[in-house]
């Protein structure tokens, strides 16, 4: 997956420089800290195994992983206000999406993997960001009722593959 992830991340970078030589002739270069982040969505307790495998994975190809500590789950406002800030220092989010919903956070109404898919959602359509959508293999997009409306130019649902290559 992380080699998946990657791979979106420079295309996401090279179609960021091809926009950016288009405009200007000579363009700054930009931090790589800044260019080589990706938000992994913190996800159900049923796919806690292969996030934590994907943080590993990109981690150790050089990519920045954020958010990097817990999420204030017991807060809502503090959550959103975390998940927000994370995502602003990220080209590429990927939110990967289990059948069954995930944490409620008080006074919530959805799950936190709704609420930060919405929040990337809506920090895309006025940055650069690109979210990804991970779904479990035998589930399709269609089936994932709760994420009805999730497409948009800045989302690529993806289901996961059959066989992850090795890194």
């Amino acid at each position: 997956m992380a080699y998946h992830i990657k791979a979106t991340l420079d295309a996401v970078n090279q179609a960021l420089d091809a926009a950016a030589s288009a405009v200007l002739p000579d363009p700054p270069p930009a931090p790589p800290a800044a260019r080589r982040s990706v938000y992994l969505a913190e996800t159900s307790f049923q796919l806690d195994d292969e996030r934590n495998q994907a943080r590993r994975d990109l981690e150790a190809r050089g990519v920045r992983v954020l958010p990097e500590g817990d999420l204030p789950v017991r807060h809502p406002l503090q959550f959103r206000q975390a998940v927000n800030e994370a995502l602003a220092q990220c080209d590429l989010s990927v939110h990967m999406v289990a059948p069954d919903r995930s944490l409620v956070l008080p006074g919530e109404v959805h799950d936190t993997v709704y609420l930060q898919n919405q929040i990337a959602a809506e920090r895309c359509t006025r940055s650069d960001l690109t979210r990804l959508i991970w779904i479990p293999e035998g589930l399709t997009p269609s089936e994932m009722t709760r994420f009805n409306g999730s497409s948009s130019p800045c989302c690529t649902v993806t289901p996961r593959p059959r066989r992850m290559p090795k890194c």
